[in-house]
């Protein structure tokens, strides 16, 4: 035990010498590595906000741009498109009458000079028409209704400037007088030549020359439209009823894109040759030409008069010019929140518009990760609109301390992991030293014990020996000669149970069962050993039960349990008045049961839970010492190997009964 205690004692200081300066190592490179990640992460937080800004202004300025393009009449829910096919009367739905891929876009929205708001996926009078999202639309609608002053006043300066610039309303009015004079002289010189009636004339768009503009003024555009298209798309949905009391189907949109196509905002240059036009429709000015129209068959109309009367109605009909300047920016509260919205005027001749793209941006909105604010300081700007991109690094930190806290967490498990290895190995190293002097110590009491319990039959063998030689009455040589047989068969159990225990601690143990009948086997092995348990003065009284399954066991196994069970139960009960032995085999619930009774002190039952080699109990009641402890635990070693299991009771009166059961045996 001194050395076990020296090698703990020596294990353990160069285990805690070696843990300490692993953990102290550990912990001070964890430290370094969580500062050289807050500053990476504080590098990589600044140039991903730099970059979201960035890229956000890029996309804004691209929908200012794209959308600035939009023609005005796109924002009804019905237009009719100056540059469709059909001729007439016509009305589409709008691009936007199904909203806008565009995820920087919420809705498109329109307000009137009579202060109502309304979007191109709303149709106030003809609700067939609206989006499927109508309910989604409404709630927009509703609360862009709410911030209407806001949005005019902010929207005020753009239509001011469309309003103020009389000089060159005054300038592009003389040029479309002119123009309109030169054209109804061109027309009246053609309907004199044609000898058929002819398409309608070609709609006149007047080029408008801007003046250059002021110092930071809006960018303004100029569209020129015809009286007929003017109307048609100040009064789509009148249009629209009256095409479908007519029975004419509403043509689809000529687009599925939402993208806003390029209008003509510049007047064209005037065809050099003037279109002709039929004298006879006095409804040409709301007629549409095709731009390249395909010949048509002759008719067997005659010719028809010329008059000069349609001549002077078109030079009545004055195309009608349309204002307007790119969106800009604005900061807007909507619903209680700074929003990001996009505004422009619109001048018509029915007064003036304020048309507008709300964005999802409000103040505190996520984006990307980031933080999107109307604020004047912190975050990175976002050019052009006055709004500011932040990514709060604090989250960012945060993560990376839960992940730092994570890897200590995991070196303390691990730590922890290998110390407990570690210390087990110690512990294993002090059990191997410690069961080393204690198998020593067994080794030399085994030693002491076997050439006790060897020397002792030994002897009897001589002593008897030579009483029989020289020995001359009959009787009792036979009674030398049965003692002589009585020792020689309890120096052979001792030396097959040193042989079956080496060999279950080799693992070289193995049984051989097969069925039979277990009764008369267990009969024979008592009957065996009937005349040494009397003459040791224990009679045995055997009991077999006539209904036994049938059970496959190992015949030899089976007489190395009866033997030792008897042996026991005689060694320990010499010391009672009473010690006669009762054997039983009797049928049990799935196999059969062994029970060998005595009057003696009886077992603890810390021997069959653990039971171990060389292994021996003394009682109060009984000073036999005898034996190797070798018994009880080759008996639960064979009864295992069959499957089965031994416990003990106490009987009642005193004593004890041990209970080996075997497992019946069934056919495959």
């Amino acid at each position: 035990m001194k050395r076990a205690a020296i090698a703990a004692a020596v294990l353990l200081a160069g285990l805690g010498g070696l843990c300490t300066a692993w953990y102290t190592s550990s912990q001070r490179a964890l430290a370094a590595e969580l500062r050289e990640r807050e500053h990476r992460a504080l590098r990589a937080s600044a140039d991903r906000e730099r970059t979201i800004a960035e890229s956000l202004a890029e996309r804004l300025e691209q929908l200012r741009v794209a959308e600035s393009q939009r023609p005005y009449f796109h924002y009804q829910n019905l237009y009719h498109d100056p540059k469709g096919i059909s001729e007439g009367l016509s009305v589409v739905p709008s691009p936007l009458a199904t909203g806008s891929g565009n995820p920087l876009i919420t809705a498109h929205f329109q307000l009137d000079p009579a202060g109502r708001v309304t979007l191109p996926t709303l149709n106030e009078e003809l609700h067939e028409l609206n989006a499927p999202n109508a309910a989604e639309q409404v709630a927009i609608r509703d609360t862009l209704r709410a911030s209407a002053n806001d949005l005019r006043a902010a929207a005020a300066p753009l239509v001011v400037a469309l309003t103020s610039d009389d000089t060159l309303t005054r300038e592009t009015a003389a040029r479309i007088a002119d123009l309109e004079a030169r054209l109804a002289a061109s027309q009246a010189e053609a309907a004199r030549r044609i000898v058929r009636p002819a398409p309608a004339p070609a709609k006149v768009a007047v080029k408008k020359e801007e003046p250059p503009p002021a110092k930071a003024a809006p960018v303004q555009k100029v569209q020129i439209l015809q009286p007929s298209e003017f109307m048609q798309n100040s009064r789509s949905n009148a249009v629209y009823r009256e095409l479908k009391q007519r029975g004419v189907t509403t043509p689809e949109p000529q687009t599925t894109s939402n993208e806003p196509p390029t209008p003509n905002l510049q007047p064209p240059t005037p065809n050099p040759q003037p279109p002709t036009t039929n004298p006879q429709s006095p409804t040409t000015n709301l007629q549409q030409q095709s731009p390249d129209p395909e010949p048509q068959a002759a008719t067997p109309e005659p010719p028809a008069p010329v008059v000069a009367q349609p001549a002077r109605r078109q030079s009545r009909a004055r195309p009608v010019e349309i204002r307007t300047t790119d969106l800009q920016w604005h900061t807007i509260a909507i619903a209680g929140k700074p929003r990001l919205v996009a505004l422009r005027g619109v001048r018509t001749p029915e007064g003036s518009l304020v048309q507008g793209v709300l964005t999802p941006l409000a103040d505190g909105a996520a984006l990307e990760g980031a933080t999107v604010r109307r604020a004047h300081s912190g975050g990175t700007s976002v050019e052009g609109t006055g709004w500011r991109v932040q990514l709060d690094p604090a989250a960012l930190l945060a993560t990376i301390r839960r992940e730092q806290i994570g890897d200590a967490q995991r070196f303390q498990r691990t730590f922890a992991g290998v110390t407990a290895l570690l210390l087990f190995v110690v512990a294993g190293i002090v059990w191997m030293v410690t069961r080393a002097e204690a198998l020593a110590l067994e080794k030399s009491r085994f030693a002491a014990t076997a050439a006790h319990e060897l020397r002792t039959p030994l002897a009897s063998l001589r002593l008897y020996s030579e009483m029989i030689a020289e020995e001359r009455d009959p009787e009792r040589r036979e009674r030398y000669a049965r003692e002589i047989s009585g020792q020689t068969e309890r120096l052979g159990r001792l030396v097959a149970n040193v042989l079956e225990v080496t060999r279950i601690e080799r693992g070289t143990f193995a049984l051989q069962p097969r069925e039979g009948a277990i009764g008369p086997a267990v009969q024979a092995c008592v009957e065996k050993l009937r005349p040494q348990m009397e003459a040791a003065g224990c009679p045995v009284e055997l009991r077999v039960a006539s209904d036994l399954p049938a059970v496959a066991f190992d015949a030899d196994a089976l007489h190395h349990i009866v033997d030792n069970l008897l042996d026991n139960a005689e060694k320990y009960s010499r010391d009672v008045p009473e010690r006669n032995v009762s054997v039983a085999v009797a049928p049990e619930s799935g196999g059969v049961t062994i029970t060998v009774s005595d009057h003696g002190p009886g077992v603890p039952a810390e021997v069959f839970r653990d039971p171990r080699p060389f292994r021996r109990f003394t009682s109060s009641m009984s000073s036999a010492t005898e034996g190797l402890g070798l018994g009880l635990f080759l008996v639960d070693r064979i009864v295992r190997g069959h499957g089965g299991a031994i416990r003990s009771t106490a009987r009642p009166g005193g004593g004890a009964s041990v209970h080996v059961f075997l497992p019946a045996f069934y056919k495959a």
